[in-house]
């Protein structure tokens, strides 16, 4: 039996979530979405940028939707100060940890199965490695309180190192699981589901800069990433790998055969489905309304998130790394009336096909496909 990893889409848009959908349903394949707290967040704290969605609305969505039932609903670096607007406040601890478990609450009562446990961001500390197993510990613990106070069972994915770590931090992961479940055991938490390991991929500038875009069968990083695999193992817990967007097919398709369970892909859907909304105005020759687009893009400024210090790129590459960000506004919902008024086929449609093959591609990599 071929060995397969599990494909987890953090939602970017509406399209990309009807495109889960659709190839869930067309496929009879499972997929986890997978979300952040800026994608999808608690009616109690805001909404989140994804259709403008709470977390209430979301879940009620998909369940009008999945009727094969394949759809696995996942929280995303849940934990403090993961909401951007709690960073721009600069709230307390005792304020981000509060709103942290609003968030989660909002997650079970919403049918939320798997929790990403990530206490990995403090505004006013570096904290220790036994600080951030400590952080995750209470946490999980509180999900699980709260689970099984509504008879519902929370499995938890678990990090200690914020997305783009060095895979050199591996060295820390025997004994943090070892501390991890022996406080599950100790407080009848059922064992961690998956622990997100250090790779060090990084997505900047709309391209991984991490080394598993070069890796082969003896590369450094192949010896690093088979003997944290096999750490993880042991404690019977599933490996994740957060960040894989942009990487080619040939480094796609060592996730299997390194035995990687599972990897989150999000931002590269963006960009595609706005390079395809881009494709069409060029097209189709509507260069006032595709820089009308550009302007709006690049004046929201959402690209700053993706960019190095160093970066070289001009105003249209920018505008392209923000596009997914303004679909839900006003201004960009106009816009695409008029542009959907030169075109003959449903414009939804064809945003959606470009999304869906990006996704088979992961899928056929990640042998879920034959």
């Amino acid at each position: 039996m071929k060995k397969t990893t599990s494909l987890c889409i953090g939602p970017v848009s509406k399209n990309c979530v009807d495109a889960v959908l659709e190839v869930t349903d067309e496929l009879n394949v499972p997929i986890m979405l997978v979300l952040s707290r800026n994608q999808i967040e608690t009616e109690k704290l805001g909404h989140g940028y994804v259709n403008n969605w709470t977390t209430e609305e979301f879940s009620k969505y998909i369940s009008s939707k999945d009727s094969k039932q394949n759809i696995i609903l996942a929280r995303d670096h849940g934990g403090p100060w993961q909401n951007d607007t709690e960073k721009k406040q600069k709230i307390s601890y005792k304020e981000a940890i509060d709103n942290a478990k609003k968030s989660f609450i909002s997650d079970i009562d919403s049918g939320f199965e798997i929790f990403h446990i990530d206490p990995t961001i403090d505004l006013f500390s570096e904290l220790s490695i036994d600080e951030k197993v400590n952080r995750a510990c209470e946490l999980c613990k509180f999900c699980n309180d709260e689970a099984k106070i509504r008879n519902q069972k929370a499995q938890f994915e678990i990090s200690l190192w914020e997305d783009g770590a060095s895979e050199d931090n591996n060295i820390h992961i025997d004994s943090s699981i070892t501390k991890i479940s022996d406080f599950f055991k100790r407080n009848s938490i059922e064992t961690p589901l998956f622990f997100a390991i250090p790779t060090g991929n990084k997505v900047v500038n709309s391209e991984n800069i991490g080394s598993m875009g070069t890796i082969t069968g003896d590369s450094e990083i192949y010896s690093k990433l088979s003997k944290t695999i096999q750490t993880c193992k042991k404690f019977n817990v599933k490996t994740k790998v957060h960040g894989t967007d942009y990487l080619p097919d040939e480094s796609l398709q060592w996730f299997p055969k390194l035995g990687i369970d599972a990897a989150n892909i999000a931002p590269e859907l963006g960009t595609i489905e706005t390079k395809t909304l881009l494709d069409i105005l060029d097209m189709h020759k509507l260069y006032e309304l595709q820089k009308e687009f550009l302007d709006i893009s690049y004046s929201s400024k959402k690209w700053t998130k993706w960019i190095s210090n160093d970066h070289v790129l001009n105003k249209n590459e920018l505008s392209v790394l923000a596009g997914h960000y303004i679909f839900p506004s006003d201004e960009f919902k106009n816009l695409k009336n008029k542009i959907q008024n030169n075109l003959e086929e449903d414009i939804d449609n064809i945003l959606m096909k470009s999304i869906k093959d990006n996704i088979l591609r992961y899928l056929k990599n990640f042998n879920i496909l034959s």
